[in-house]
């Protein structure tokens, strides 16, 4: 004998729909269980401030299949943001992109710290790179218009001196390199030492 048609309302639409006497089913389709465990997902975040974040869960947007929503969110800085429901529970979305710029800051800071030493730029003085502005190929050497000559110049620790003017640019490139090596060299070689480096 088979078994007979019994009807069941799905808690989920109040559809009903065909089901054995012994079934355990509550809703119609599966369909309909993801919809209610989004609801209560749902229900349980609106005013919840996850472990660790700066989001406090002010009301729900939409519904998310299999994510729980997603919400409207104030951050601790003040700025306004939505979030998936996976995303806050996971701990993976914390702020509304503040600690992420927070992060940025310090590292800007730690490079240039790392950067510059007694007022002067490292990376720049071991550099043997033109500047892009610079027309005559050579660093710290320039056409001076009004005197008609080339000028070589050095700056060290903000301030800039001048090496005097030259007819042949390969005089003023000289006069240059040997600043460079005793005012630049003398300066990385107390800096190496500092740092351990030799």
């Amino acid at each position: 004998m088979g078994w007979q048609q019994n009807y069941k309302t799905c808690v989920t639409c109040g559809v009903s729909f065909p089901a054995r006497p012994s079934s355990m089913k509550t809703t119609c389709s599966k369909e309909c269980s993801k919809i209610r465990r989004s609801k209560a997902q749902t229900k349980d975040m609106i005013g919840i401030r996850p472990e660790g974040s700066r989001l406090i869960v002010l009301e729900l947007v939409e519904i998310v299949e299999g994510r729980g929503g997603r919400y409207l969110c104030q951050c601790d800085c003040g700025n306004t943001v939505i979030v998936r429901g996976d995303s806050l529970r996971s701990g993976e979305t914390k702020s509304c992109g503040c600690i992420r710029d927070e992060l940025l800051q310090d590292n800007v800071k730690t490079a240039y710290l790392n950067m510059f030493v007694e007022s002067t730029n490292i990376p720049k003085i071991k550099s043997k790179q033109p500047q892009r502005n610079n027309s005559s190929g050579i660093r710290g050497v320039s056409w001076h218009k009004g005197i008609g000559k080339w000028q070589a110049r050095i700056t060290f620790q903000k301030k800039k001196y001048s090496l005097g003017y030259f007819t042949d640019i390969k005089d003023a490139a000289e006069v240059r390199r040997q600043a460079e090596e005793r005012i630049f060299g003398e300066f990385l070689e107390w800096y190496n030492k500092k740092k351990g480096n030799v």
